[in-house]
């Protein structure tokens, strides 16, 4: 356990609360899966935004082919607010890479990115090589990982927070993120972020983004905050 996934993201593994933090214990059983999916296409056909629903069981489909998507795991409203502010040769850096990599790449972003998984960091280096404009780093250790930004010597439009020890990349992020800048930090929803506004300054907008999400079966939370401009 002192070295499992759960610790890595959690930090402090005693503060995982199934019952409320994500959807990882839910039943995997035909029945149970079968129930949610008619749940979420039902959910995000009477939305706002029905084709999302398309996109949705296309991105379930490619679950079976990692990285065979480029789309972020962030809620479907999230993107969309991203997208607005996302341009070529905006400068992007990621905790955890994967899927969103790709999609900042294929709009002309300049990505750094920092991995704590092996196996998806060779996947992702090898789906990611036609890419000059991206550079994805494997680092395993909490210390390395979190201030793997420290070492890009010009700030970002955009930071995302979403792999290993969140809490601190959050803290290390604040200070990189230009003036106008974005901070997108996905499943805000579990209970261990009900504290993570006391990280963010005075000032910076929030907007809460719950809802679907592509490539998982259950709704999910993304929280962007923006800085303000100078």
């Amino acid at each position: 356990m002192a070295d499992s996934p759960l610790v890595r993201l959690f930090q402090d593994p005693s503060r995982f609360d199934p019952s409320r933090d994500g959807q990882i214990p839910w039943r995997r059983d035909p029945l149970t899966i079968g129930a949610r999916a008619l749940y979420m296409t039902a959910r995000m056909t009477f939305s706002r935004h029905p084709t999302d629903v398309v996109v949705w069981l296309r991105s379930m489909i490619q679950r079976r082919t990692p990285l065979a998507m480029a789309l972020p795991w962030l809620t479907f409203d999230a993107i969309r607010a991203v997208e607005q502010y996302l341009r070529p040769g905006s400068r992007v850096f990621e905790y955890g890479s994967g899927h969103s990599t790709l999609y900042w790449a294929q709009r002309g972003a300049q990505v750094y990115s920092v991995e704590g998984d092996s196996g998806w960091f060779e996947l992702a280096l090898e789906r990611l090589a036609g890419f000059d404009q991206v550079a994805v780093r494997f680092e395993r250790e909490q210390q390395g990982y979190v201030h793997c930004i420290d070492e890009v010597p010009e700030d970002f439009d955009l930071v995302l927070i979403d792999g290993n020890y969140r809490l601190a990349c959050i803290e290390a992020a604040v200070p990189r993120i230009l003036p106008g800048g974005l901070l997108v930090v996905d499943n805000t929803d579990w209970h261990w972020f009900n504290d993570v506004d006391r990280l963010i300054p005075a000032g910076w907008n929030k907007q809460v983004f719950g809802g679907c999400a592509p490539f998982i079966g259950y709704p999910s939370q993304t929280t962007i905050w923006v800085k303000p401009a100078a």
